[in-house]
């Protein structure tokens, strides 16, 4: 299992798409709130046939994320919204976008979190990774963790306000920065 990636704010889909591309069996899946961002990553997803692997649910990422965490993963694991199957053009057939990620959470299954926010909004689902940190130790400290990995979140430009990240990169165009934060 090569993991799951969540981009929060994942826009047109591009890093979900790229890290897809560099990692066999790695599983994404973005939450964007702008519909047309959101089809045009649908519309890039098929052409580069990675269906099965990648998805991008539409959805209020702090609704969804706060929802999420308030649900019993046994009755609810997805982050709720759209989450790309529908009718196609030609026939009115439904078209499944991908194979098993409909049930993929952040808290239960995310090992990556990438995500380029602003301040603000970060501020808003700070509290809830937090909560999901939180909850992952836990799951992990009874009966050897059934199976939970350790989670990383990549910030891009803006750092998690009050958390030390493990590493900031400046490798990237122009050196703007990537805060690197594990959950230990």
């Amino acid at each position: 299992d090569a993991g799951v990636l969540f981009d929060l704010g994942c826009g047109d889909g591009r890093v979900l798409i790229e890290a897809a591309r560099e990692n066999d069996g790695l599983r994404c899946v973005g939450v964007e709130l702008e519909e047309k961002y959101v089809e045009r990553a649908r519309e890039a997803i098929r052409k580069e046939g990675l269906g099965d692997r990648v998805e991008v649910r539409r959805g209020d990422l702090v609704v969804e994320l706060r929802r999420q965490r308030q649900c019993d993963p046994a009755e609810d694991r997805g982050l709720g919204g759209d989450t790309g199957s529908g009718a196609d053009d030609q026939g009115g057939e439904r078209q499944v976008l991908r194979s098993d990620l409909s049930h993929l959470t952040v808290s239960n299954d995310a090992t990556a979190i990438f995500m380029y926010l602003l301040p603000k909004g970060i501020a808003k689902i700070r509290p809830i990774l937090e909560d999901v940190f939180r909850r992952r130790r836990k799951m992990r400290g009874v009966e050897g963790g059934h199976g939970v990995r350790p989670l990383r979140i990549a910030a891009y430009t803006f750092s998690i306000r009050g958390w030390t990240p493990v590493e900031v990169d400046r490798t990237t165009k122009a050196e703007v920065p990537i805060y690197l934060y594990d959950e230990t």
